[in-house]
């Protein structure tokens, strides 16, 4: 099963730089990320919100790089088009960072 944002529809299998956040099993918290993205979404135990939906603060990267979503981070349907530069400002230099790696090693 690919991961799927239930909000822009973007997809792991396309965007693996993204990460993809179930919603809170506690009813009060879900339902705040309900009214914050839209009354008309569809919620089920298999749906997730795609990082693009959270701002960069609402995340916390710990010692061993991993980004974690903060307790009490709420989505936005809303993304500015300066945050979403910024992200992918971002994700190009970590893609190459990455490129650059794997060369260092194969070579």
């Amino acid at each position: 099963m690919v991961l799927q944002c239930c909000i822009c529809k973007k997809t792991k299998y396309l965007h693996p730089d993204l990460s993809f956040h179930l919603f809170p099993n506690n009813i009060d918290d879900r339902t705040i990320w309900v009214a914050n993205l839209g009354e008309n979404i569809k919620v089920s135990k298999y749906s997730r919100v795609c990082s693009i939906h959270f701002r960069l603060e609402d995340f916390e990267i710990k010692q061993s790089g991993k980004k974690f979503l903060r307790i009490g981070a709420i989505p936005m349907s809303e993304v500015s088009d300066s945050e979403l530069v910024l992200r992918s400002e971002t994700s190009s230099k970590r893609l190459f960072c990455k490129y650059i790696n794997r060369q260092c090693i194969t070579s």
